[in-house]
């Protein structure tokens, strides 16, 4: 938990835990542009895009980084779209830009998909959208059965081989600890499994500007070249030097902070986003 106002919103037998970037006054009065960071457990780029824009950041049902908690009820993909539609509306949007980290990425660009016209923007930062189904089974397997350490200790494994076997096995027992139990991590694994995107589902994304990051030295950016493939109207930054763990860290979140911002000031202008917004330290690169 962030020293930064924070409130639960009612949402289908859970309390979603919303916190505010851009101050207390940002729960009451939207600016033109509203942010939700889903699923953004490190914060440091919502909290530059709070200076900006009215600027949130929301646990994922069964999460409680923000005091998050599934009361009655469970998991399921419409429950989950129903959260986010859920928080848009207490925070007085008609449409929202969304931001999405890993998994979170997963879960906007469902709801950019059922919604559409409730999405101003996507922002992605290596969302994981296609891990093998039978990787995802096997995780699902390990957590449900109780022991999500070894089941997050098997995604981080995924998501960098090179990391050290002591510093996963710290990393994923924190990741586990921000989870109301290990049962429902595993149901989050199971339902990532059951509801895979597929490349023909993104080209209904077409009229929502989205801006994509990628660490060039990250194996998940393989998830950014291939939605870049199939969506090619979709600007595409590289962070240079970035693993897909450090990405949304200084000094690295302050650049995809700067970029999100420029990207969206051209995305309410009407202007067209395929280009990159002009930054002072770099230019893009595309996948070819």
């Amino acid at each position: 938990m962030h020293d930064l106002p924070t409130q639960t919103v009612k949402s289908q037998g859970a309390g979603i835990g919303l916190e505010s970037f851009s101050g207390a006054n940002a729960f009451r009065n939207s600016s033109p542009v509203a942010v939700i960071g889903v699923a953004c457990q490190d914060v440091s780029p919502l909290e530059v895009l709070g200076q900006h824009y009215s600027t949130f950041g929301m646990d994922m049902r069964g999460q409680t980084i923000r005091g998050s908690r599934i009361e009655t009820g469970g998991i399921s993909l419409e429950e989950y779209l129903q959260d986010i539609d859920n928080v848009r509306q207490h925070v007085k949007a008609e449409r929202v830009a969304l931001l999405g980290y890993s998994p979170g990425g997963f879960f906007t660009l469902h709801y950019a998909l059922a919604h559409p016209r409730r999405v101003s923007a996507l922002i992605l930062a290596e969302p994981a959208i296609y891990t093998d189904t039978e990787d995802l089974i096997q995780r699902a397997r390990l957590a449900e059965g109780g022991d999500g350490q070894r089941a997050m200790e098997a995604m981080l494994q995924y998501i960098d081989p090179s990391l050290a076997k002591g510093r996963r096995r710290e990393l994923a027992k924190e990741v586990v600890e921000d989870w109301q139990s290990s049962e429902i991590l595993g149901q989050v694994f199971r339902l990532h499994s059951e509801h895979q995107i597929r490349d023909r589902h993104l080209e209904m994304l077409e009229e929502i500007p989205v801006l994509l990051f990628a660490g060039t030295k990250s194996p998940m950016s393989f998830h950014v070249k291939r939605i870049a493939a199939a969506l090619p109207e979709a600007t595409v930054w590289w962070v240079e030097g970035a693993s897909h763990l450090d990405l949304m860290h200084p000094p690295y979140a302050e650049e995809i902070a700067e970029v999100s911002r420029l990207f969206l000031r051209r995305a309410r202008a009407g202007a067209p986003t395929r280009k990159a917004p002009k930054s002072p330290t770099k230019r893009p690169t595309r996948n070819s």
